[in-house]
């Protein structure tokens, strides 16, 4: 259940689903080691989070951040 919580942290910082800093405090509950499997940046990923700040629901601080 860590582990889950762990990459839904992870993925709620790629997606920019919460508050940078909301995403931080999420990920410093965990160790900093890790033994499983890695979350990985894809394409959609990032085009999820460009179409987003094109439909002007992500600002420019938002994606700097």
């Amino acid at each position: 259940m860590i582990n889950e919580d762990r990459i839904k942290a992870v993925k709620s910082l790629i997606g920019l689903e919460k508050p940078i800093d909301s995403c931080i405090n999420a990920l410093n509950t965990f160790s900093w080691d890790y033994d499983g499997d890695p979350v990985i940046l894809n394409r959609t990923d990032v085009e999820s989070v460009m179409k987003r700040f094109v439909d002007g629901n992500l600002s420019k601080t938002d994606l700097e951040a």
